[in-house]
C-alpha cells in the first residue's frame, strides 16, 4: 500500500499497534492480527483507539479502513451471526469516538472471495451472505459520528488468492491496496 500511496502523491503514517519490519515498506504499521474475529476485535477496540490516541496524534484516526471476518467465516457458528457481530463491533467504535470529534470515515471491505481446502462450499455461502449484508446494510451503520461506506474487496481478488484460499497473492495485495486508494479518493479523503 505504501507504493501505491507514493505513486498518488499521498503520504501519511499509517498508526498502528502492529510493526512488521520484514515488509518492504517505509511504514510497515497494520493491525492485521492472525486468527483475529470480529468478537476478537472487539474486546481489543478500547486498548487499540487508546494507543492510536497515544502514539500518533490527539484526536481519533482519520479514518479507519476496516477488514474483519475471514476467520469468523472459518467456523459455521461465528459465520452465522457475523451480521450481528460486526454491528457491534461498529457500535463499540461509535461509542469510543470522542466527544465533539468529526464524523470518523469507516471502510468496510468486502470480504476476498475465500476458498480454503475444506468446506469450501459451506465458506464461500457465507461469505458471499457476508459480502451481500456489508454491501446493502453499510451505509445504514452511520452514525453521526461515524460515516460507513462499503468498500468492494472480492472482485479484484478472483483468482488472486494464494494455494490456502485465504490470503490475498502478491498481486492480489496491490489489487486490494489500489481498492482501498480508490476508495479514499472517491470519499474525499485524499
Amino acid at each position: 500500500f505504501s507504493s501505491r500511496r507514493r505513486h498518488t502523491r499521498y503520504w501519511r503514517d499509517w498508526s498502528s499497534d502492529v510493526c512488521s519490519s520484514d515488509l518492504p515498506s517505509p511504514d510497515p504499521d497494520h493491525w492485521g492480527v492472525p486468527g483475529l474475529t470480529m468478537a476478537g476485535l472487539t474486546a481489543q477496540l478500547p486498548a487499540a483507539m487508546a494507543s492510536l490516541r497515544e502514539t500518533s496524534r490527539p484526536g481519533d484516526p482519520a479514518a479507519v479502513l476496516l477488514l474483519i471476518g475471514a476467520n469468523d467465516m472459518l467456523n459455521a457458528a461465528t459465520a452465522a451471526a457475523a451480521p450481528a457481530a460486526l454491528t457491534t463491533l461498529l457500535q463499540t467504535l461509535d461509542r469510543l469516538i470522542a466527544p465533539g470529534a468529526p464524523p470518523l470515515p469507516v471502510l468496510l471491505g468486502t470480504l476476498p472471495p475465500l476458498q480454503p481446502p475444506t468446506q469450501t462450499a459451506r465458506v464461500a455461502a457465507d461469505t458471499l451472505a457476508l459480502n451481500s449484508w456489508i454491501t446493502g446494510t453499510a451505509a445504514s451503520l452511520s452514525t453521526p459520528r461515524m460515516a460507513v461506506q462499503a468498500v468492494d474487496l472480492t472482485t479484484p481478488l478472483v483468482g488472486l488468492l494464494d494455494a490456502g484460499g485465504l490470503h490475498p497473492t502478491a498481486q492480489g495485495y496491490n489489487a486490494m491496496a489500489d481498492r482501498w486508494l480508490l476508495a479514499l479518493q472517491t470519499s474525499g479523503l485524499l
